[in-house]
Protein backbone atom coordinates (compact mmCIF):
# COMPACT_ATOMS: atom_id res chain seq x y z
CA UNK A 1 0.00 0.00 0.00
CA UNK A 2 1.55 3.66 -1.15
CA UNK A 3 0.63 6.17 1.07
CA UNK A 4 1.72 9.91 -0.27
CA UNK A 5 1.91 12.76 2.63
CA UNK A 6 0.96 15.13 -0.11
CA UNK A 7 -2.08 14.00 -0.98
CA UNK A 8 -5.19 14.62 0.84
CA UNK A 9 -6.29 12.27 3.85
CA UNK A 10 -9.17 11.12 1.70
CA UNK A 11 -7.30 10.12 -1.47
CA UNK A 12 -4.98 8.30 0.65
CA UNK A 13 -7.75 6.08 2.13
CA UNK A 14 -10.75 6.09 -0.19
CA UNK A 15 -9.41 2.53 -1.98
CA UNK A 16 -7.88 1.25 1.25
CA UNK A 17 -11.41 1.17 3.72
CA UNK A 18 -8.86 0.12 6.33
CA UNK A 19 -6.38 2.61 5.98
CA UNK A 20 -9.22 5.09 7.66
CA UNK A 21 -10.02 3.10 10.44
CA UNK A 22 -6.10 2.65 11.32
CA UNK A 23 -5.45 6.02 10.61
CA UNK A 24 -8.81 7.38 12.97
CA UNK A 25 -7.06 4.69 16.03
CA UNK A 26 -3.47 6.07 14.98
CA UNK A 27 -4.73 9.90 16.35
CA UNK A 28 -7.70 11.13 13.56
CA UNK A 29 -10.44 11.07 15.23
CA UNK A 30 -12.12 13.16 13.67
CA UNK A 31 -11.71 11.80 10.35
CA UNK A 32 -14.23 8.93 11.74
CA UNK A 33 -17.45 11.33 11.11
CA UNK A 34 -18.51 11.01 7.53
CA UNK A 35 -18.80 14.56 6.76
CA UNK A 36 -15.77 15.73 8.27
CA UNK A 37 -14.13 12.65 6.22
CA UNK A 38 -15.68 14.05 2.99
CA UNK A 39 -15.20 18.20 3.71
CA UNK A 40 -11.45 18.19 5.99
CA UNK A 41 -10.29 14.82 4.78
CA UNK A 42 -10.34 16.10 0.90
CA UNK A 43 -8.71 19.37 1.58
CA UNK A 44 -5.88 18.42 4.58
CA UNK A 45 -2.27 16.60 3.11
CA UNK A 46 -1.74 14.05 5.09
CA UNK A 47 1.29 15.69 5.77
CA UNK A 48 -0.38 18.26 7.58
CA UNK A 49 -2.38 15.82 9.68
CA UNK A 50 0.25 14.45 10.84
CA UNK A 51 2.00 17.12 12.24
CA UNK A 52 -0.96 18.34 13.44
CA UNK A 53 -1.88 15.55 16.15
CA UNK A 54 1.81 15.42 16.95
CA UNK A 55 3.07 12.62 15.51
CA UNK A 56 5.50 11.88 13.14
CA UNK A 57 5.71 9.92 9.67
CA UNK A 58 7.98 7.57 11.27
CA UNK A 59 5.45 6.88 14.18
CA UNK A 60 2.49 5.91 11.91
CA UNK A 61 4.42 3.80 9.45
CA UNK A 62 5.08 1.55 12.90
CA UNK A 63 2.07 1.67 13.97
CA UNK A 64 0.69 0.39 10.64
CA UNK A 65 3.26 -2.02 9.90
CA UNK A 66 2.15 -3.42 13.85
CA UNK A 67 -1.11 -3.66 12.48
CA UNK A 68 -0.30 -6.02 9.64
CA UNK A 69 -0.42 -2.73 6.98
CA UNK A 70 2.81 -3.02 4.93
CA UNK A 71 3.14 0.50 3.63
CA UNK A 72 5.54 2.78 1.52
CA UNK A 73 5.21 6.15 2.41
CA UNK A 74 6.76 8.83 -0.55
CA UNK A 75 5.95 12.51 -1.37
CA UNK A 76 5.03 13.62 -4.86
Amino acid sequence: MKIDLNESFYSNTVNYPELRDALVEFGFKPMKNDLTYNTVGKTIKLKQAIQHINKTEEELVVFLNERGMEVEIHES
